[in-house]
């Protein structure tokens, strides 16, 4: 069977990508045998902060707040992130892998892209999450 190549327009593509370069930082942080668990776990932290973000500024755009605090909200996206990314964190990333070889057939300038703007997009989801965190606490219920 021919192996299919990485296609931009694809989000599994981006995912891929993403676990890639972070797999690849993380190697160079530390050749642990855990930056699979790492880039992963990093994934599940942005897809959450992400989610929090979004709603936060959603609820900042329309001008009240869309989860009460007693709400069950936070568990349930904790519990979906967490059944979205379990096959992954298991090691079940077999296209993350295949797509691998072709993110490293990457020139040296794309990839050095790649590798900030993954980084940036992990900084942008925590200072959104932040941010419209703290404007969403000032809205009426």
């Amino acid at each position: 069977m021919k192996a299919r190549h990485a296609q931009w327009w694809d989000p599994r593509t981006w995912l891929a990508f993403m676990f890639w370069e972070l797999r690849t930082i993380a190697r160079a942080l530390s050749d642990d045998g855990l930056s699979d668990w790492k880039a992963t776990g990093t994934i599940a932290i942005f897809e959450f902060l992400a989610i929090f973000g979004l709603t936060n500024a959603t609820a900042v755009y329309l001008g009240r707040r869309l989860v009460d605090k007693g709400s069950p909200f936070v568990f349930l996206v904790a519990f979906a992130v967490a059944v979205i990314n379990i096959p992954a964190a298991l090691g079940k990333h077999r296209r993350w892998n295949r797509l691998g070889t072709e993110f490293e057939s990457y020139s040296k300038h794309t990839r050095i892209a790649g590798g900030i703007v993954v980084i940036l997009l992990f900084i942008g989801a925590i200072v959104c999450a932040g941010y419209f965190g703290e404007a969403q606490r000032t809205l009426p219920p």
